[in-house]
């Protein structure tokens, strides 16, 4: 009885445990030529190993002269995270007919790095040291899957998607994720960037939304989606291993793929209209948002959220987002037209800088009172707030008439606002003559009557005007 125990212990011990991942290590090779054994020398023994993982049957009974091709299999390499290079060693030695002793000895050693080697596999080179040539090695892991957490199978815009892959315990280049958009005929890669700080590949699982992999494009890609680990889409067949890389020959790592249908869970923006302010200082004077389709009253549908916030293609860092009220947010009957009032709310915006519409939807909770939010989603159209710079004028120098009746001149310099100069004297538009920019840098006010004061006004073509601050 004890015995017993003792052993039903010692399994649950192991499987708490579980045990290493593998490999499986594949390649071909051809021995092609003759060893050069001096003539006292025989061809004798022949072997080549993988990670400690020795062949000793590599080409039995070799003839001179002739090729002849293996194909060999390691199906159990353990990974080793430790391990920075995958080491192959190919072995060949002349033997002494008579003596068998102290046999000459050829060995090469070729090491592969661990990320590159996951990553591209199908290496090809020749050893002439041993007459020897290897092609077509790949490695890839053992009983990888994808799980779909929660087993949900829609995703709206803006979820992150709840994917795992196991087992755990591979080096980090094995989880490397992929998706299809043509029904897994082409296979990408998901964009290896940070998203919130987290890398959204080469992780176990998914840090990433559909936003996050197709940018702007993802509202063209409302539908099936597929998921896998792995390398290369299949469409080319390249002549060196370099090539293979994310365009190459398939490649697929997990055992299995997962499908999910995205949609927007809420309308789609398919314009924004804006138009910055005409004077510094100024509110936005538009902000409309376009969408593809009405809010659904019958859901009850409603806005919940809506953003402006900075684009990744600002310089960094990027700054806070503005969020504006959606109470200040009209919406016509019929309309599909969004228009947002409080423009001075947007006073944190920054000049030169991009941005970008962020809304999320809401609906009505079908077992409650309550509103669901859903849908998180991103305009394609981006804007950038360009503020015109201060508007400026000074009097630099004033040319009074030396005679009786002469007429007066002022030289003005002018900095700032949008487009031509318009100049005022006592209330009255200049243009005869039209003051213009001369040769001393300076907009020349001529023909000024002489008076005890003259009111001098400068704007711009939007009307704007020197503010006092």
């Amino acid at each position: 009885m004890k015995k017993l125990y003792f052993l039903l212990f010692f399994c649950f011990f192991l499987n708490g445990f579980g045990q290493t991942p593998t490999y499986t290590f594949t390649y071909s090779i051809d021995f092609f030529g003759d060893l050069g054994c001096p003539s006292n020398y025989s061809a004798g023994d022949y072997y080549c190993s993988f990670n400690g993982y020795v062949d000793r049957d590599i080409l039995p009974d070799p003839v001179i002269g002739n090729v002849k091709t293996k194909f060999v299999t390691y199906t159990n390499v353990p990974s080793n995270l430790n391990q920075s290079n995958f080491e192959l060693t190919f072995h060949c030695e002349c033997e002494d007919e008579e003596s068998y002793y102290n046999p000459p000895r050829q060995e090469r050693i070729y090491l592969f790095p661990v990320g590159n080697f996951i990553e591209n596999g199908l290496y090809s080179f020749t050893s002439m040291i041993c007459p020897i040539r290897f092609y077509n090695a790949d490695i890839k892991p053992n009983n990888l899957s994808i799980n779909n957490i929660g087993s949900k199978t829609e995703v709206c815009a803006g979820e992150m998607l709840n994917l795992a892959v196991t087992p755990d315990g591979f080096h980090k280049e094995v989880y490397h994720w992929q998706y299809s958009l043509d029904n897994k005929a082409t296979w990408k890669d998901v964009p290896a960037k940070k998203v919130n700080g987290l890398d959204i590949t080469n992780v176990k699982t998914s840090n990433f939304t559909i936003y996050d992999i197709l940018g702007d494009d993802h509202v063209n890609h409302f539908g099936p989606i597929d998921f896998r680990i792995g390398y290369g889409g299949g469409s080319l067949t390249p002549i060196n291993y370099s090539s293979y890389h994310n365009d190459g020959p398939s490649r697929p790592f997990s055992t299995n793929t997962i499908r999910i249908n995205y949609i927007p869970c809420a309308p789609v923006v398919t314009d924004v209209n804006y138009e910055g302010p005409k004077c510094n200082g100024d509110a936005i004077q538009k902000l409309e948002i376009s969408f593809d389709r009405p809010l659904d009253a019958s859901k009850g549908e409603s806005i919940y959220q809506l953003y402006i916030r900075e684009t990744t293609n600002n310089a960094s860092p990027i700054k806070t987002t503005p969020m504006f009220s959606v109470g200040n947010v009209t919406y016509p009957d019929d309309s599909k037209i969004y228009s947002y009032s409080n423009f001075l709310q947007f006073s944190g915006l920054e000049n030169g800088r991009e941005y970008e519409v962020m809304y999320q939807a809401q609906m009505n909770h079908p077992f409650s009172t309550e509103k669901i939010p859903k849908g998180l989603m991103v305009s394609a159209k981006k804007f950038t707030y360009n503020e015109p710079a201060v508007l400026k004028f000074e009097i630099k120098k004033a040319d009074n008439p030396i005679c009786f009746g002469d007429l007066a001149e002022v030289s003005i310099a002018v900095t700032g606002g949008t487009g031509d100069y318009k100049f005022y004297v006592d209330g009255v538009e200049k243009t005869s003559p039209k003051p213009v920019k001369e040769a001393d840098g300076y907009y020349h006010v001529k023909g000024l009557v002489p008076t005890a004061v003259n009111s001098i006004k400068v704007m711009d073509e939007n009307n704007c005007i020197e503010k006092n601050p």
